[in-house]
């Protein structure tokens, strides 16, 4: 579950518990427009905070997604491997 707070932060809070074998990674991504970029690599369940700066604008019909990436994250500018996760940002 991820929810922002009024200053654009996004607080992640894992609810399933997600183990990585060596030599991967978890990577959050967002998605806009068509257009991927890279926000996080992370290796546990434990919750987190990405800043608002490192988010940058975010609006309803944006994605998240997190995937699955040799060690270091992807090479490209989108997910490489196996997307575990995806989620569409909501105005509630």
């Amino acid at each position: 579950v991820v929810r922002f707070n009024a200053a654009g932060d996004a607080h992640f809070s894992p609810v399933v518990r997600q183990t990585v074998w060596d030599g991967l990674v978890l990577q959050v991504w967002k998605r806009s427009s068509g257009s991927d970029s890279a926000l996080a690599l992370i290796r546990d369940s434990k919750p987190f905070v990405l800043t608002a700066e490192r988010v940058g604008p975010i609006v309803a019909g944006d994605q998240l997604l997190i995937s699955l990436e040799p060690d270091g994250g992807s090479r490209n500018d989108r997910p490489s491997g196996t997307i575990l996760y995806k989620g569409t940002v909501a105005d509630l």
